[in-house]
C-alpha cells in the first residue's frame, strides 16, 4: 500500500494491485519489452527538453512531426511521459542506420 494523502482522521491508501496496474497502463515500452521508469504522466516543455537533451525549438519541431504528444491544460503546454518513452524506445541504437 501508497500513502496518497494525510486525512483527519488518519492515512487513506491505495492497494499495491491498483497502484501496479495504474502505473503500468501509463508507462511506456521499450523494445525490449520492459517499462521505461518515467514517473510523471505530463511534462513541461522544459522538463521534456531537458529529459531529451535537446533544444527548446527542437522540442516543438518533434511535437509539429507527431513525434511526441502535446496537450494544453490552461494554455500551458505539456508533453506526455508515454509519447516521451516511445520516442526514445523507438530511437535508433548507436551503429544501426
Amino acid at each position: 500500500m501508497r500513502e496518497i494523502g494525510r486525512q483527519a482522521s488518519g492515512l487513506r491508501t491505495i492497494p499495491n494491485s491498483v497502484e501496479n496496474e495504474a502505473e503500468s497502463a501509463l508507462s511506456p515500452i521499450d523494445e525490449t519489452g520492459s517499462q521505461l521508469a518515467l514517473p510523471n504522466l505530463l511534462y513541461s516543455i522544459r522538463e521534456t527538453r531537458t529529459l531529451l537533451g535537446v533544444s527548446h525549438a527542437t522540442t516543438y519541431r518533434l511535437i509539429a512531426a507527431g513525434k511526441l504528444d502535446a496537450r494544453k491544460i490552461l494554455g500551458k503546454t505539456v508533453i506526455t511521459g508515454r509519447s516521451i518513452g516511445k520516442f526514445v524506445s523507438e530511437l535508433p541504437s548507436v551503429g544501426e542506420p
